[in-house]
């Protein structure tokens, strides 16, 4: 199990909070994070099977497409830099670039 750091101030929530973990956790039943990290690790999967034989035509090829231009979006919209957050996006997923990069005024895409 992943576990995140404790963040919260008050010591009755962190109990809460580890009884719930410890529950889970003998259920065998995944956290928040932990499905997080197994659907990103299948993100950057088809990102590095696409960049292998990059073809604009494939479906994954847009699907990859489409979840990088969504999360850049996403982190702009956020206040993020626009060109650290692609550059980082595509270093988090290990791969090449060729993904287009999301243009400012590009709306053909969501």
């Amino acid at each position: 199990m992943g576990g995140r750091p404790v963040t919260t101030g008050s010591q009755a929530q962190r109990e809460r909070q580890a009884r719930y973990r410890a529950r889970l956790a003998a259920a065998a039943l995944p956290e928040a994070d932990d499905l997080d990290r197994a659907v990103m690790h299948e993100v950057r999967a088809l990102a590095a099977s696409v960049a292998r034989k990059p073809s604009e035509t494939d479906a994954g090829f847009q699907l990859v497409r489409r979840i990088i231009r969504g999360a850049h979006r996403r982190l702009s919209d956020a206040g993020y830099d626009r060109t650290e957050a692609g550059r980082r996006l595509l270093i988090r997923l290990e791969t090449v670039a060729p993904i287009t990069p999301v243009k400012r005024n590009d709306s053909s895409e969501n």
